[in-house]
């Protein structure tokens, strides 16, 4: 899931850059479209027949459980203003780099794909080290990260140090810290659920993508200098939020644990 929309501006920037012409980029959305619909009519449906469900009426009331959740949903919420603080740097890159730091396109590409190796080696990392790393305050670090580097770029537009490199050096930060982040509380809120776990990703997903969504709407306001301003700003306040999020998540945890102990 994060690996599709970290590319997709680069495949986009190539485009424009081979045709000279924004209306390319929807022409291979189209072509890319209809060939996801053949090869989707093409693959064979995996579930058992017995566990499919065919009537809204029993899948409706697994929703309403989910939502009524409150561990999955805040893990959920936790998972989704992560991606905000990444969708905002994936919608805003190309105008940062291209009209705010001048890098000219072949350069927006190589910092780009810098931030989008951060997400790959992160997901690498996770596989690898899956068994020990699951625990939920190993957010702690990564989330301080995210925080860290969105400040580090608000100092330096305070001091006006328009700088490319420094600002990829940032978005690399934070682009791995939300990649191991986001992986850890969507596999804790996923934790939470018990049965309908359909149900439940697509609630995630959702989530995430509407709030993702609202992310980068905000800074759709903001343009050449200002989104510079802007975008670290946002990105800290989606931070800020996750924080709030993981500390009703802990303190839920400690009054259950008190609950049982009476």
């Amino acid at each position: 899931l994060l690996i599709a929309p970290m590319v997709a501006p680069i495949i986009g920037s190539v485009l424009v850059d081979l045709t000279h012409t924004w209306q390319s980029t929807f022409h291979f959305l189209t072509a890319y479209g209809v060939v996801m619909v053949i090869m989707a009519c093409l693959i064979e449906e995996t579930l058992e027949p017995k566990d499919r469900q065919k009537d809204l009426s029993k899948i409706i009331p697994s929703y309403i459980i989910h939502l009524k959740n409150p561990g999955f949903m805040l893990g959920t919420l936790a998972s989704s203003t992560l991606a905000a603080a990444l969708f905002i740097f994936i919608s805003s890159s190309a105008l940062i780099y291209l009209d705010g730091y001048f890098t000219g396109s072949l350069m927006y590409c190589s910092y780009y794909a810098a931030c989008c190796m951060a997400a790959i080696l992160a997901n690498f990392y996770i596989k690898r080290h899956a068994e020990s790393i699951q625990k939920l305050f190993n957010v702690y670090y990564t989330v301080s990260a995210i925080a860290l580097s969105s400040m580090f770029l608000i100092v330096l537009n305070f001091f006006n140090i328009d700088n490319a490199f420094l600002y990829t050096t940032a978005m690399f930060v934070l682009c791995g810290s939300v990649a191991f982040s986001s992986t850890i509380v969507y596999s804790f809120s996923l934790n939470q659920v018990t049965h309908s776990f359909g149900t439940a990703n697509a609630i995630s997903n959702f989530s995430k993508n509407m709030v993702a969504a609202f992310g980068s709407f905000i800074v759709s306001f903001y343009h050449g200098r200002n989104l510079i301003l802007a975008s670290p700003i946002v990105q800290l306040g989606f931070t800020i939020m996750t924080i709030v999020i993981l500390i009703t998540i802990f303190k839920l945890k400690i009054e259950c644990s008190k609950q049982r102990n009476l």
